[in-house]
């Protein structure tokens, strides 16, 4: 599993992102506000979102998270972690 910051002009996967929130119009509003990472299989499959938005210095808010429904139960839970540490004090 791999784990990567989308980069500006990729497109997010709209349609795993609004499994966690179905408001298209939040989804937006933060997206443009925050870092949206998604996770691969090394086969480039899209497992997984989630969007961290700065709220305060070295602070964030993990505001949403989706894992595809077919592939959900598979993980270790630790996907998100090494992106959150970075805002640890």
């Amino acid at each position: 599993m791999r784990i990567e910051i989308l980069g500006p002009g990729e497109k997010p996967p709209l349609d795993l992102l609004l499994l966690a929130d179905p408001s298209e119009k939040l989804v937006t509003q933060y997206l443009r506000r925050g870092a949206c990472y998604v996770a691969k299989t090394a086969d480039e499959d899209l497992v997984g979102v989630y969007v961290l938005l700065p709220t305060r210095p070295d602070t964030a808010e993990l505001v949403n998270v989706a894992v595809d429904e077919r592939r959900q139960g598979e993980g270790d839970r630790q996907g998100a972690r090494p992106s959150c540490d970075r805002y640890r004090a």
